[in-house]
């Protein structure tokens, strides 16, 4: 059976329906399916082509109610394209604010950003003389960087992020808290605002934000809350994340290379001695083997443990330790190099015998009255 819309779907019965004003003209578009919705809108985007300039202004004035039921089906990336034309190619001030109701309610931001660059660039700025109201739509949206355009908007404002979205734009096109783009200036705010800005909210707030911060935006947001805040500030939560998804700070790499030395060490301190304390204060431990290894705590780049935590492997530069919690194993020092073996082998539910492999061990250690004297010495030859 053909559907509602594909029988109106040549260009002459589209066109009379669109530029209908009764809500009951519009009823075929709201039960159609996601490709029917594609194909009208694509013709709506080829119309504006010139390839149909007879009726192309009746589709362009009615395109937008069309559109608003498009996105609420999250129709494909190609389709924002051409919904970015159809009010980019008869660019009116109305046109940016069709683009700007539309676009807000979008889930994802570069569409989203793309979408209000390409409407808004192609108005002319005489077109806005005694538009007021959308004059700073229309300025932050033709900016070449619209999300650095959006942050210093909101930086130079003199509140928070939501106090902005509610008071900084005509009340027809503020932003709800219930839409997609207020979690994305949530997010551009952490990754890019200032420390000024990000001060203004509570730091329950900013820690709740991570939760929706995408992956581009993501490192960027941990550096920025990072340098932001000092260590009596962190959430351990927040730092756990980063911390599994670049390691310590001491292993080193392109994110922890963006964080100042002294906060790089503070964050190096606080998780490796609490990692090790973890393994090391809830076992009888007469030989002090946690005040011992609290002092490589600088150089920790790793800890892994099996699910029963019997044992534990200290991943340290250049050197690996496993040791048990029964004192009377004696621990293996390795090479970094068998990283990946003694890895797989500590973790697994192997017997303990399986991670005591002597003829790769460069060390030892024998917890007797002279340990940490003896392995001291041996770590002083690794790592000098």
């Amino acid at each position: 059976m053909i559907s509602p819309l594909f029988r109106f779907i040549k260009l002459e019965r589209a066109a009379e329906v669109i530029k209908e004003d009764h809500p009951g003209a519009l009823e075929p578009i709201r039960h159609a399916s996601q490709e029917e919705l594609t194909s009208l809108i694509e013709l709506i985007a080829r119309s504006n082509r010139e390839e149909f300039p007879s009726i192309a202004d009746q589709l362009t004035r009615r395109s937008a109610t069309i559109l608003v039921h498009a996105f609420e089906r999250r129709l494909p990336e190609e389709v924002h394209e051409a919904i970015s034309e159809v009010l980019a190619l008869r660019p009116l001030p109305r046109q940016l604010t069709q683009a700007w109701v539309i676009f807000r309610t979008h889930p994802e931001l570069p569409a989203l950003l793309r979408g209000m660059y390409k409407i808004a660039n192609a108005l002319r700025p005489t077109q806005l003389e005694g538009e007021h109201s959308l004059r700073s739509l229309y300025d932050i949206w033709r900016s070449e960087n619209v999300e650095k355009s959006l942050v210093v908007a909101m930086d130079q404002f003199d509140g928070t992020v939501s106090k902005w979205c509610e008071t900084s734009w005509p009340a027809d096109l503020a932003i709800d808290a219930g839409q997609p783009l207020h979690k994305h200036l949530k997010a551009l705010v952490l990754a890019h605002g200032s420390s000024k800005l990000i001060r203004k909210h509570r730091h329950e707030e900013l820690v709740a934000w991570f939760d929706f911060v995408p992956n581009r935006l993501f490192d960027d947001a941990g550096v920025n809350y990072i340098q932001t805040f000092d260590d009596s500030r962190w959430n351990r939560g927040i730092l756990d994340r980063y911390i599994e998804r670049h390691g310590l700070p001491a292993g080193g790499g392109r994110f922890w290379g963006r964080i100042s030395p002294d906060k790089r060490k503070a964050i190096q301190r606080l998780v490796a001695g609490q990692l090790i304390a973890e393994f090391f204060t809830d076992i009888d431990d007469p030989s002090g083997r946690f005040q011992f290894w609290k002092k490589y705590i600088d150089q920790l780049v790793g800890i892994a443990y099996p699910p029963n935590r019997e044992r534990v492997l200290l991943h340290f530069r250049r050197l690996l330790v496993v040791e048990f919690r029964d004192m009377g194993n004696a621990g293996y020092l390795y090479k970094e190099e068998h990283r990946a073996r003694i890895a797989r082998i500590v973790k697994s539910d192997s017997p303990h015998g399986a991670c005591k492999i002597s003829e790769i061990a460069i060390f030892r250690i024998i917890h007797n009255r002279n340990w940490q004297a003896n392995t001291k010495a041996a770590l002083d030859r690794i790592f000098n």
